[in-house]
């Protein structure tokens, strides 16, 4: 059973030479146990930060942060993956992707078992031992996400993945990661400022005003996946988004 993410009324701000600057302002957002929301916005917005809060590595200055419907006091069920893969250079692929493992205190035999399952099905089979430098953009993503997953966090927290990638690197791990994200339903909160990315992949999509971010709106996507970029539908969905983020730049 996966649980659901709940963020209330988050407020953030940080120490500037010229004093606090509010980062968040009164920021709520939901994502339901085993579905998928995107928040979008503009560079600066405070995306990150909120991402950093809900995963538990910033505290709000106000605000609450709720795991299946309790105050989470800790990240234990949040599994959070920043834009960059950070994968240690002098550690193989599969060695990487048991990390939490490390961490956790759990069998390393039994990861690596379950990494090498996971491997397979993220396309990486026969990379295990391979180091993170001979390795691809997009699969050293895929190893990334494999160490989100192989975290044991029924939350996933994807802090805009696929930011670095070319183009079309970045639209086959799309509709890969909606492949396995279908598979495996875990709750995920994905941070992106790609407007098509967030409606070919999402249930729902908040998008945010520029600093200080404010949630402006909310959408729901009630499309069957997998979805095309060039739908009718999906082509609506996001010139609406595309107007609204356009409306919140010049307000």
């Amino acid at each position: 059973m996966r649980s659901s993410l709940t963020l209330t009324s988050i407020c953030k701000s940080f120490p500037t030479p010229r004093g606090r600057m509010a980062v968040l302002d009164s920021v709520s957002l939901n994502v339901g146990a085993g579905g998928w929301t995107s928040l979008v916005g503009p560079s600066g917005c405070g995306k990150t930060t909120l991402a950093k809060i809900a995963s538990g590595i910033l505290s709000a200055d106000a605000g609450r942060v709720l795991i299946g419907g309790e105050d989470a006091a800790h990240p234990a069920a949040v599994a959070y993956m920043p834009q960059h893969d950070t994968l240690f250079p002098w550690r193989s692929a599969i060695e990487n992707a048991i990390l939490s493992a490390d961490v956790d205190g759990r069998s390393r035999a039994e990861a690596r078992t379950e990494a090498r399952h996971l491997f397979a099905r993220f396309g990486l089979s026969g990379f295990e031992d391979q180091r993170p430098s001979t390795l691809s953009g997009g699969m050293r993503q895929r190893v990334a996400l494999a160490r989100t997953f192989l975290a044991h966090r029924d939350i996933l927290v994807l802090d805009e993945p696929f930011g670095a990638l070319d183009a079309l690197t970045r639209a086959g791990l799309q509709r890969w990661l909606s492949d396995v994200w279908m598979e495996l339903e875990h709750t995920v909160l994905f941070i992106t400022h790609d407007v098509e990315e967030a409606v070919l992949l999402s249930d729902r999509i908040a998008v945010s005003s520029p600093l200080p971010g404010r949630i402006r709106t909310e959408t729901r996507v009630e499309l069957p996946r997998p979805r095309s970029r060039v739908s009718p539908e999906v082509t609506s969905i996001r010139a609406a988004l595309m107007e609204s983020l356009a409306e919140g730049a010049i307000s």
